[in-house]
């Protein structure tokens, strides 16, 4: 009786322990993600058709606490609260093209884990599936047709300027100050501009594929006194 009962708790959490199917679909995985939790995965199933319940019970936990820990890494990324290392700051540039090198050249890697750039930073033409919001560019930030699918977190810096003539993106960052320069987004496809946005140079949005409602956000924001230079515009 006793080993029958110990049987239906093993039964019982291995029930427990399988990670549920929408689980998993909630979480996006990397290749190399996909890979390491495969493995743990594979190993779950093989102990478990084996009738090695208490093994497999051991590996879904690890499976389900390893997709916890990535879960949790990405919301903290979607926050902004990435804690930059040399290493991820490499992995990120790889992403976009670019190598080592680049990062060396073009980030004080003293500021760690802030992320702040020397001066300018020049990212033209460049695709770039996320980028770092929260981030303090002691320069120009040069993104002239560049095509920028998402911005992580908040509070972009810039010293100088933001040129993203012809840019593929559909909005800036909340909190985007653009402190001693201008802000180019003529020709892009920007459909708005954030209310707590500050340009301290003027702003172009001639050709923008949403001209005449960004025209109209800039006038206001220019009342508030966010805008302190010109609104270039054939509105």
């Amino acid at each position: 009786m006793k080993s029958e009962k110990a049987a239906q708790s093993l039964e019982s959490q291995l029930q427990m322990a399988r990670p549920r199917r929408h689980e998993v679909k909630r979480v996006p995985l990397t290749p190399e993600e996909k890979g390491f939790l495969g493995d743990i995965m594979d190993k779950a199933v093989a102990a478990e058709k084996a009738g090695k319940l208490a093994e497999a019970i051991e590996f879904y936990t690890d499976y389900k606490n390893e997709l916890l820990k990535i879960k949790n890494r990405i919301e903290k990324e979607e926050r902004g609260e990435i804690e930059w290392t040399k290493e991820n700051l490499v992995e990120w540039a790889k992403d976009i093209g670019k190598d080592e090198k680049f990062v060396e050249d073009n980030f004080d890697l003293t500021k760690l884990p802030k992320l702040e750039t020397k001066s300018d930073l020049t990212l033209d033409f460049a695709v770039i599936d996320k980028f770092p919001a929260a981030m303090k560019v002691n320069g120009t930030l040069i993104m002239n047709n560049a095509t920028i699918k998402k911005w992580i977190g908040t509070n972009l810096s810039i010293r100088r300027n933001l040129f993203l003539f012809g840019a593929k993106t559909d909005y800036l960052p909340d909190n985007t100050m653009v402190f001693q320069g201008n802000l180019d987004i003529s020709q892009s496809s920007i459909k708005d501009l954030p209310d707590d946005i500050f340009i301290g140079g003027s702003i172009s949005i001639e050709g923008a594929k949403h001209e005449k409602k960004l025209a109209q956000k800039a006038r206001e924001l220019k009342a508030k006194e966010q805008i302190e230079g010109e609104i270039i515009t054939n509105m």
